[in-house]
This record gives C-alpha cells, sequence and structure tokens, in this order.
C-alpha cells in the first residue's frame, strides 16, 4: 500500500494539468498519510517549490547520505570570465553587446550524478517587470519543473543574454538556481530525490 501511495506522489508532482492549490492540497494529503511509515524506508523530506507553492518530496531509496557527505548544492553565479563577452565582467554592455553568466562553480556535498542536474535561468526586466525562464540541463529535471530544455545543453553551460533576448532590457535582473532532479515511477523501483541550491542574482545592463 505505501508503494502505490508514493506512486501517486510521485507521478502527481509531474501532472502539469491539476491547479496549483488543489494540487497542494492532495500532495499534503499524500504526506500525511505517510508520515507514520517513515522508518520502512524514507530517509528524509526536501521541500521543493514549483510553480509557486511548495511540495514535500520524500527521499526514497536512492542516493543515501552518508559520513562526510551532505545534501547541499552551493551554487556560485558569476559572469562568465575569460571570453570576448563581456570582458570587463561587470554586467554591462551596449545594446550591441552579449553579457554571458555561468554557474559553472557550483560545489556539491556529495559524488553529484550530473547527468540528473539543471540549472533554471530567469532573465527579468525591471524596466516592463516582465520575465522569462530558461532551463539548461537534464530533460528530465527541466520538464519536472514545467520546462523545456535547451537543446543538448549542460547544466553548466553559460547563459547568453544580450538586449531583446528572453526579453532583456535596458535594465535586467538574472537569477539561477540549480536543482538535482532524481525519481522513477516504476512500481518495483519507487524512489524520488529532488534538491536544490538557493537562488543567486546579478544585474545586466545595455547602455
Amino acid at each position: 500500500m505505501r508503494k502505490v501511495e508514493l506512486l501517486v506522489l510521485v507521478v502527481s508532482a509531474l501532472l502539469v494539468a491539476f491547479s496549483s492549490y488543489s494540487f497542494a492540497l492532495y500532495v499534503q494529503s499524500i504526506n500525511d498519510s505517510i508520515t507514520d511509515e517513515k522508518e520502512e524506508g524514507i530517509k528524509e523530506e526536501q521541500t521543493t517549490p514549483l510553480s509557486g507553492f511548495l511540495i514535500k518530496l520524500p527521499i526514497y531509496g536512492k542516493q543515501e547520505i552518508k559520513g562526510e557527505f551532505t545534501d547541499m548544492i552551493d551554487i556560485n553565479l558569476s559572469y562568465n570570465s575569460g571570453t570576448e563577452w563581456d570582458p570587463d565582467d561587470n554586467g554591462i554592455e551596449s545594446k550591441e553587446g552579449v553579457v554571458d553568466l555561468t554557474a559553472r562553480k557550483t560545489e556539491f556535498g556529495w559524488p553529484v550524478n550530473e547527468s540528473n542536474l539543471c540549472t533554471k535561468w530567469i532573465v527579468l526586466s525591471e524596466d516592463t517587470e516582465n520575465y522569462e525562464a530558461v532551463c539548461l540541463g537534464s530533460k528530465k529535471a527541466c520538464n519536472f519543473l514545467y520546462l523545456d530544455s535547451q537543446k543538448n545543453s549542460n547544466w553548466n553551460d553559460p547563459l547568453f543574454v544580450h538586449y531583446e533576448r528572453y526579453g532583456a532590457t535596458s535594465n535586467n535582473t538574472v537569477s539561477a538556481q540549480v536543482f538535482y532532479i532524481d525519481y522513477s515511477t516504476e512500481i518495483d523501483d519507487l524512489y524520488s530525490d529532488i534538491r536544490e541550491s538557493e537562488m543567486q542574482r546579478l544585474p545586466v545592463l545595455f547602455k
């Protein structure tokens, strides 16, 4: 019975069709129903923000953390140095220029499987208050965040922003967050392992 309930939990997290409010209530009801069974295999609980609300997903089975390992993802967002773009690495360019940013120096508290990583980027125009989200890395991880992965991209690829790309205007804020997302909905191999970094931001200006 516990496996069936966990399967419903993981599958529910993937369904976009439900409204945010009703889906959050549904997930919470599933969490309440498995609380008494944690000692039988559910190791710990992670909280992952998706679509404006919090979903609690248990870490079950895979990726147990032992010894010196932790579930830390310590993001390090910076302007991408050593390239022809934004050579001053200050996030300021002309309207004909390009600013490149990177999260490649992000550190992990365990031997991470990079095929399960993605980086969610958000380009926010401070002038219009409009934003666009971009996901680089694992297609499976990006889809879990309701985003399409950029074709043939890796989580640590730089993001290139120029005027009017991703809705960028003269005054912008670019945010990045790194996710580790691994799960299975197979009845004989149910597990979910969802981890995330904090979100970091940098200004990007075009003059």
